[in-house]
């Protein structure tokens, strides 16, 4: 995530007024936390209207600034933003507010409660006290919504009372665009980040029609994409994937969101594009802090993928070896600079946990989808003592490796340490997937074993049998979740068998979940080629 920094920015440009309403395009403004940079004073994150009772015009432009981070989900940044509000216009309702909501990301099943009541609590000690300082009604109706975000009850049961309070606050407020898009995005997380598909197209519905009203809210096509990025739906939000990158070119989330979009309809040079511009926003950002340059993360996960689709195999690993580089560099540097932020992260050990995550992704990555660099990927040893259950993962694409191999010893120790870890208790933010995604891949490479020994049959029976309930669960976006589609697998070991007519089955329904896949493709073409 790109960061914003320290001392000024020159004054947010006034682009319009019209109705009452406030319009401004971002070009950036007022101060921020020392040794923070932010984007460039022409930085263009889109434009969205959003009056409030604040009588201080650089305070408004700040929050402004910091609801176009927000609906980018920029969310340091956008907490930054916020706070320049509040110590511009100390009485500012509007501006802890929006620092709360920063302390929310719905999508990804995240929330740091105790930061979002934190900062509800410099507004005023009690809930009463806070909505006495907000004027007008829309601002009520949201401190009221944010109070239910961080008020008591599961995290689930406020996501869902949060949800209601959309509700009615979208039926109250008709023609504001943030009461609408904050309906979308409750109904985009009360399912704690597992797809619901009747929610997620009602909420590309609602995003899609402030868009039409407003074509620069980022916002808008934001939301758009998230409602939409499966398979089956994703063509339906090509218009606002091709706009998001130009509505918000200087947000690195914005550029890779688009991709969300390209991988589901398998447009593999756009996916490309978008996720080298969105390390490009990155690493321009921490040039301008004289920190060193980042190639791991979440982009550069997707990019790799997607340099594989295309068959660039050198370029998938390279990406994987800059990782590993970059990543010993910042640590160097985070070490050497304490209390300094890097990317998001406020301490090495943050830091460090993030690279390991990403590591074994773009391991396991490199391991499935490039037979010629496997065996090197392979061999690549991992740091995996802080990622958690997230191990299986590194475990079962190296797993795989080792069967492919031959070295079914080998196969069966790290099937093993995956069913030990899939007994661990689940972390706070897992919606439930994780361990089911952990008992998928078991059966995978538990079939792949018993192939390979001699049992072929109950070999494509555990494959088929993860492939089912694989296809049960509710469709993650982005690359393959487990890493290696079940389907594939199956059509692969159907092959070896010589039952091809099968095995283009299983190719056929593979591409369904995911369009034009590398591997997937090339088994098609072997199981035609009979």
């Amino acid at each position: 995530m790109a960061t914003l920094s320290s001392r000024t920015y020159p004054l947010l440009r006034l682009i319009t007024q019209f109705g009452g309403r406030l319009a401004l395009t971002l070009a950036l403004a007022t101060t921020v936390q020392a040794n923070e940079p932010g984007p460039a004073p022409t930085a263009v994150l889109g434009k969205l209207s959003f009056p409030t009772s604040s009588a201080s015009a650089p305070a408004q432009a700040a929050f402004v600034e910091g609801m176009l981070l927000l609906h980018l989900f920029e969310y340091r940044p956008a907490m930054l933003a916020f706070q320049r509000a509040s110590k511009l216009d100390p009485d500012f309702a509007m501006a802890y507010w929006g620092e709360a909501m920063t302390h929310t990301h719905p999508v990804w099943n995240q929330q740091d409660l105790e930061a979002g009541r934190a900062a509800l609590a410099r507004l005023g000690a009690t809930p009463e006290l806070r909505l006495a300082k907000a004027t007008l009604p829309v601002e009520k109706a949201f401190l009221q919504a944010a109070e239910i975000l961080y008020g008591e009850g599961s995290k689930l049961e406020r996501d869902q009372r949060m949800l209601q309070a959309m509700e009615a606050m979208a039926k109250q407020f008709p023609d504001d665009d943030e009461a609408q898009l904050f309906l979308s995005l409750a109904l985009l997380g009360v399912t704690e980040g597992v797809r619901d598909l009747p929610n997620f197209l009602r909420a590309a519905d609602i995003a899609k029609a402030v868009y039409r009203r407003n074509p620069l809210h980022p916002g808008a096509a934001h939301y758009w994409i998230h409602g939409m990025d499966d398979p089956v739906n994703a063509a339906g939000a090509l218009e606002a994937a091709r706009a998001l990158s130009k509505i918000a070119p200087d947000a690195g989330h914005s550029l890779h969101m688009t991709s969300h979009i390209f991988v589901a309809m398998g447009l593999w040079d756009d996916v490309v594009a978008s996720n080298e511009a969105a390390d490009r926003v990155v690493n321009t950002t921490l040039k301008a802090k004289s920190q060193p340059p980042y190639s791991c993360g979440h982009y550069s996960e997707w990019l790799q993928y997607a340099y594989f689709q295309q068959g660039r195999e050198r370029d998938g690993f390279q990406l994987l070896l800059d990782c590993q580089r970059d990543a010993r560099a910042a640590l160097a540097w985070f070490a050497a600079h304490p209390g300094e932020v890097y990317l998001s992260a406020k301490n090495v050990a943050a830091l460090k946990e993030r690279i390991n995550w990403s590591q074994v992704t773009m391991r396991a990555t490199a391991i499935v989808e490039s037979p010629r660099y496997r065996a090197q990927a392979a061999a690549i040893d991992l740091d995996i003592s802080d990622v958690g259950r997230y191990e299986g993962w590194a475990l079962f694409s190296r797993g795989l490796a080792q069967v492919w191999s031959g070295d079914l010893r080998r196969g069966r120790r790290a099937l093993e340490r995956i069913h030990a870890i899939a007994a661990l208790p689940a972390e706070a933010e897992d919606n439930g997937s994780e361990g089911k995604y952990l008992a998928i891949m078991a059966q995978m490479l538990d079939g792949l074993i018993r192939f390979r020994s001699g049992d072929p049959v109950e070999g494509i029976r555990r494959v088929q049998a993860a492939a089912e309930a694989y296809e049960a669960m509710p469709f993650d976006f982005g690359p393959p979740a487990t890493v290696k589609p079940p389907r594939e697998l199956l059509g692969e070991m159907l092959l070896e068998r010589g039952k091809h007519a099968e095995a283009l089955v299983e190719f056929d329904r593979a591409l369904n979940n995911a369009p034009k896949r590398a591997l997937s493709l090339a088994g098609r073409e072997r199981a035609l080629a009979r």
